[in-house]
């Protein structure tokens, strides 16, 4: 592989804000948004942040019925934080748009999976 398949990569991590990178396979034609799992301190800090949060005001920004429905907090922090961030750098947008043929495959593993 060389470096041009590595569209983007954000490093940062804190209580709320994963690491992930942006990546396009030529072989499988499909862009990937690829999450990292737990590793810091951090990391385990959001992995038992486990309060309940009510996905009622996420329902009506992104459009569903969130009323009843909830989400281990320190999870949806993440996962705010990397739909933040993903409008702010524009990547993935910039990704997609510059190859209309391919798909988008979005993964994780352990935090980086319950963020998604």
């Amino acid at each position: 592989r060389n470096g041009r398949d590595v569209l983007y990569a954000n490093f940062s991590n804190d209580v709320g804000v994963n690491p992930y990178l942006i990546l396009r396979d030529e072989k499988w034609k499909t862009i990937v948004l690829a999450i990292r799992g737990t590793l810091s301190f951090e990391d385990m800090i959001s992995d038992v942040c486990i309060t309940p949060e009510s996905l009622e005001g996420i329902g009506e920004e992104f459009g569903f019925d969130g009323t009843g429905e909830y989400c281990h907090s320190g999870m949806l922090a993440g996962a705010k934080w990397i739909f933040d961030d993903l409008k702010k750098h524009n990547r993935l947008d910039e990704a997609m748009e510059a190859n209309p043929d391919f798909g988008l495959r979005i993964i994780g593993h352990s935090l980086g999976a319950g963020d998604l």
